[in-house]
């Protein structure tokens, strides 16, 4: 899986769990 964009920021591996989660709800 390739990412959108490079996580570099702290936190931002959370957030894009979050999404990634969401995702597989819908």
């Amino acid at each position: 899986m390739t990412l959108p964009y490079p996580i570099f920021l702290v936190g931002s591996e959370t957030y894009y769990a979050c999404a990634l989660d969401h995702v597989h709800k819908q």
